[in-house]
Parts: C-alpha cells; structure tokens; sequence
C-alpha cells in the first residue's frame, strides 16, 4: 500500500509539472487538450473503483491496470496534443470544457471555504482531546495562537498600505474584519468555558481571512499614472519563455531519434543535451506565479485533507446501516483528483492570461461560508 501510494503521489508530481510545460509550448489548445485528456482519464478510473469497489473480477483488475498505466498514459497525452490539428469538433470540445471550467470555478471556491471550516473544525476536536489528556499544554497553544495573530495583523496592516488599495476594497476588508472580532468577542465572553478551546480556531479562521483578502489583493492595479521619463516595464506581459530553442518540433524529433537509436550509448550522448534545454527546476520556478502556487497548493491541499479525514471518521463511526451513504461518500472521494486538475486548470488559465479573474465576490463568499459553517458546528456542539 506504501508503495501504490508513493507511485500514485509521483504520478500527481509528473501531471501537475506537465499542464504548465503543455500551456508554455502550445500555448492554449494544447494546454487544454492535455487537462481535458487527463481529466478524463482520472474520471474513468475514479468510476471504476466506484463499480468496483469490492476488489474482485474483471474491472477491478482492469482498474489497476489504469493506476499502473499513468506514467505511459500522461507521457503519450503530453506528446499527443502537440500533433492535434484542432478541427471544429476538437475546438468546440476544448471550449465546452474551457466553459466547464470557467462556470465551475466559483463552486470551487467555496468548496475551499467550506473545507477550510472543517479542518478548523477537526484541529478543534484534536486540541480539546490534547487538552484532555494534559491541561499543560494549553500555554503553548496559547503562544501559537497569539503568534498567529500577530502575523495576520502585520500582512493586514502591509494590505492596507499598498497604493492599488481601494474605498471599495478597503470598505469591505474594515467590514469583515470587524464582524469577526465581534463574533469572536462574542464567543468568547457567551461561551467561557475551558472545555471548549475558542483561541485557536478563531486565529486559524482570521488566518484564512487574511489569507482571501492577500490572494485578492493580488488582483489590484495601481491607478498612479506614468511619469515622463520614466521607465516602465509591463511584468504581466513578459514572455515566460522557459526553454531554449525547446518546442514541439524538438519533442518529437527526440522521440523519433529515440525510436531509430535505442541504445544506451545514444542515451548517455543526449541526455546531457536534452537536460539543458529541459531545465526542469527553471520550468517549475518560471510556469507558477506566487499567486497560482499558493492558491493551487492552499486549495488543493485543504480539499485532500478535509476528504481525507472525513474519510476516516466515517469510516470510524460506520454500520451495516449506512453503507448507501458510504458508497455516496467513497464516490465522492473517488472523483477527487478530476477535481483537483480542473482546479489546476483554471488557475493556469488564468495565469496566462487566458481569461480574466473575475472571482473577487466569491472570495468574499468564501469568507462567509467558513464562517457560518464554524458557527453553525459551534452552536451545535453546545447542544449536545
């Protein structure tokens, strides 16, 4: 099982390392076809370990095989859509899953406020059964939790000094930061109670915040007009050519040189020569802007743990009686990495300017829906 994980944890490193390779090279159609072809191949193997999930007969073994594949199947995906001529019937079909995309992206984010407030849930359970076992600790968790405040507040206070900040922008920051320090002023003085640890999930939900509000920020233009004489130099619209003489023509030449020449000494000549046009950590640096990486290790990252965890308390409180709602759940787990690269997708799309945010109200959204969620659970729990 270590083994199969290790093996399906390299396969998500060598598709999320070739989407941007795909965007650079082919630019948009090419990136597309690649997403649409692994997003597709990642569906049928998620539906196959749904019909199968009793790990006997035919399509379970037809199921692994498709877990065996990836390295063979993401190699050929990569070099097949560089030889796509993009007919009418390819075009449209990459621009309905382009759209599929587009309309998708704001149930993504608030997918990401949502499993945001379960995992401050979770980590909220988990100190309370640390608390239990040794009331000691809870300087420490104190300390952390005020380190993390502080850390929000001061990349709060550097937001609002930024000259591309807004009346609008800033009107609705001052809103939402002050609904939060009432609730959680409120929490805190309504609910005293040592059993219910309040300190670290509101620091870790003023932490996603500040986080929302920086990964909007990242959209704000400066409205200071040009000087004269001054050198202006347009970042958003520098090449990311990440290659040296490295295009499609050059994949498939090697391929084919490969073909005619395999041999160990062909391999060691060239190796060297493909390595430095390739330059693989240069490509990972240069395909990823700040904003991308975060919002796509942040996002995808909470999705997997929230699932994750989930995962193991049913597992944990599951019977004989609610096996229709585990198979909804393990079908729900299953299509998880679809998921994940259409998220990938669209925050590559964006990256390259292929269209435009336009997410900052889902954002806000996002805010919201943690925040009712965590309040919703807390009122619960003092229920029970």
């Amino acid at each position: 099982m270590n083994v199969l994980s290790f093996f399906n944890g390299a396969n998500y490193l060598l598709f999320l390392f070739l989407l941007p390779i795909a965007f650079d090279i082919g630019g948009r159609p090419a990136g597309l076809a690649v997403s649409f072809a692994l997003f597709s191949y990642y569906t049928l193997s998620g539906l196959m370990k749904v019909l199968f999930w009793k790990k006997q007969g035919l399509g379970w073994i037809i199921s692994q095989l498709l877990t065996i594949s990836q390295p063979f199947l993401l190699s050929y995906f990569f070099i097949h859509s560089f030889r796509f001529t993009y007919m009418n019937q390819t075009q449209i079909l990459l621009n309905f899953y382009e759209m599929l995309l587009i309309y998708s992206s704001p149930v993504f984010t608030i997918i990401e406020g949502a499993a945001t407030a379960t995992i401050i849930i979770i980590c909220r359970d988990k100190v309370k059964q640390l608390l239990e076992q040794d009331e000691g600790i809870q300087i420490y968790i104190s300390i952390i939790s005020l380190v993390n405040y502080i850390v929000s507040s001061y990349i709060l206070y550097s937001l609002y000094t930024t000259p591309a900040m807004d009346i609008y922008n800033a009107t609705l920051i001052g809103s939402i930061m002050t609904l939060s320090v009432v609730i959680t002023i409120s929490l805190a003085v309504n609910k005293i109670d040592h059993t219910k640890p309040l300190w670290p999930d509101l620091s870790l939900l003023f932490a996603y915040n500040i986080y929302c509000i920086y990964m909007l920020s990242l959209d704000w233009k400066p409205s200071v007009p040009p000087q004269d004489l001054q050198l202006l130099i347009n970042k958003d619209s520098i090449s990311l050519n990440i290659f040296q003489n490295f295009d499609s023509k050059a994949i498939i030449d090697y391929i084919r040189d490969l073909k005619e020449n395999m041999n160990a000494q062909f391999i060691a000549n060239n190796l060297l020569d493909f390595m430095e046009k390739f330059r693989m950590i240069t490509a990972i640096q240069k395909a990823l802007s700040l904003g991308v990486f975060m919002a796509l290790v942040y996002r995808t990252g909470i999705i997997i743990s929230a699932f994750y965890h989930l995962n193991i308390i049913n597992a944990e409180n599951q019977n004989e009686d609610d096996l229709m709602s585990q198979k909804i759940f393990n079908f729900i787990v299953s299509f998880t990495t679809p998921i994940i690269i259409a998220v990938y997708t669209h925050l590559l799309l964006y990256h390259y300017e292929y269209l435009d945010s336009g997410m900052g109200m889902w954002r806000w959204i996002s805010i919201i829906v943690c925040w009712v969620l965590y309040i919703w659970y807390f009122n619960v729990e003092d229920e029970l």
